[in-house]
């Protein structure tokens, strides 16, 4: 029998290394199959994981496919080749080719990816996150500004600055600030209001999702530097118009 002796000498070097690797998956993938039958989330799932084996644990995605995998029915605890697909598809090529697909549109989806290049959906989530991509939604904001709305505001701006340089802190005292919104008569607690702090170790928390009432009132809103000055809610079936606007500016007037 003929034996090559540099790539026997490669296979030797790499396979205490490599066995040790599927020792600590084999290890996961067992500890991940007991807690999917606790019916622990995938997310705390990960979490127990992360503290467990620290750096050498594995990724995110990779537990939620395992998670699937056994919530499935699946019972091997083994990693399987997938046929059709190389067993390593986090290349640095396919890494590139990834980050040009984003590049090129940056609302595509990880399913669309996977497709286009013949890679797993689970790869190719792990190539994004290990790019540091992460997905967020654009930041609402009451409206898009012209240049001329930019020009205004520029030119208001610097004037209220000239007066301040000029009266200094008692003109900031005359100032007040009006605005109109929807009241609902029920508003419920924000997901920031209702966040607490817990040690790594405490039971996550469940909250049932709610919505504002439907019943609303439209209010007007008025302060300065102090505080409150002036809150009108209008009656039911009332409008706001440009002579009760006029009403109350007028209930605004100072001795």
């Amino acid at each position: 029998m003929s034996c090559d002796v540099n790539n026997l000498h490669r296979v030797t070097s790499i396979t205490p290394n490599k066995m040790a690797d599927n020792d600590m998956s084999f290890r996961q993938h067992a500890v991940i199959e007991f807690l999917v039958k606790e019916e622990i989330p995938a997310a705390e799932i990960h979490q127990r994981i992360q503290r467990a084996y620290g750096s050498v644990c594995m990724g995110a995605s990779s537990v939620r496919r395992l998670v699937k995998h056994f919530k499935n029915g699946n019972t091997s605890i083994q990693d399987q080749p997938q046929s059709g697909h190389p067993q390593t598809a986090s290349t640095e090529r396919n890494k590139e080719r990834v980050d040009e697909i984003i590049q090129d549109n940056r609302r595509v989806t990880v399913d669309t990816i996977a497709r286009t290049l013949g890679l797993w959906h689970n790869a190719v989530q792990e190539m994004i996150e290990s790019s540091g991509y992460r997905k967020v939604c654009a930041r609402w904001v009451p409206r898009l500004l012209t240049e001329d709305h930019k020009g205004q505001r520029k030119a208001i701006t610097s004037e209220l600055l000239q007066r301040y340089r000029h009266k200094g802190n008692d003109f900031l005292l005359h100032i007040v600030t009006g605005d109109e919104s929807w009241f609902h008569h029920f508003e419920p607690e924000t997901k920031q209001q209702s966040m607490e702090w817990h040690h790594l170790h405490s039971p996550s928390k469940k909250k049932a999702k709610t919505v504002p009432s439907a019943a609303k009132v439209m209010g007007t809103v008025f302060w300065d530097a102090e505080g409150l000055i002036l809150a009108k809610f209008l009656e039911p079936g009332q409008t706001t118009t440009a002579a009760r606007y006029f009403q109350t500016l007028h209930k605004l007037r100072r001795p």
